[in-house]
C-alpha cells in the first residue's frame, strides 16, 4: 500500500503543475483508501466529512502534498448498502461535501463579479451549452421543438 500511496501522491502533484494549482476538494469514498494512507493503516477514522487540522495535529497524512489551506479533504462512507450505515448516517457526509461545494460555488461567483469577469454559466450560454433556463444542455447543432 505504501506504493500506491506513493503513486497517488505524485498523480497529485501532477495535477497541480498541469492545472497550475492544487484541487479545492479532494474526496475519498470509503474509509479503507484513506486509512491506507498512513504508516500503520489508521484502525478508526474521527468522523466522516470534511477533515480538518484540529488544534496542532493535522488529520491528514504524512507528506499530503498540498497544504491545509489549498484543497479540503473529505472522506465519505462507501456508498455500497452493504456497508453498516442508517441512510441518515450514510447521507450526512455527502450532505456535508454538496454543502461546501456549493457555498465554494457562490465565493467564486462573488470573486469573479467583483473582478468583472463572466460566470461558467455565462460563458456556457454564450457558446450554447444551456438554455436560458441555465437547465440541460442540448447537442450543438439541434433546433428547439
Amino acid at each position: 500500500m505504501l506504493r500506491w500511496r506513493a503513486n497517488l501522491f505524485a498523480r497529485l502533484r501532477a495535477h497541480r503543475l498541469r492545472a497550475g494549482r492544487a484541487p479545492a476538494v479532494v474526496a475519498f469514498t470509503g474509509v479503507r483508501q484513506f486509512s491506507q494512507l498512513f504508516e500503520p493503516p489508521l484502525k478508526r477514522l474521527a468522523r466522516f466529512g470534511r477533515q480538518t487540522v484540529e488544534g496542532d495535529i493535522s488529520v491528514l497524512p504524512p507528506g499530503w502534498p498540498y497544504r491545509d489551506c489549498e484543497t479540503e479533504v473529505f472522506v465519505l462512507p462507501s456508498s455500497s448498502g452493504r456497508a453498516a450505515f442508517t441512510a441518515k448516517d450514510r447521507l450526512a457526509p455527502y450532505r456535508e461535501l454538496g454543502d461546501f461545494l456549493q457555498a465554494r460555488r457562490m465565493e467564486t461567483q462573488q470573486e469573479q463579479r467583483k473582478r468583472g469577469q463572466p460566470s461558467p454559466l455565462m460563458l456556457a450560454k454564450e457558446e450554447g451549452h444551456t438554455d436560458e433556463s441555465g437547465g440541460e444542455c442540448e447537442p450543438r447543432g439541434a433546433t428547439k421543438q
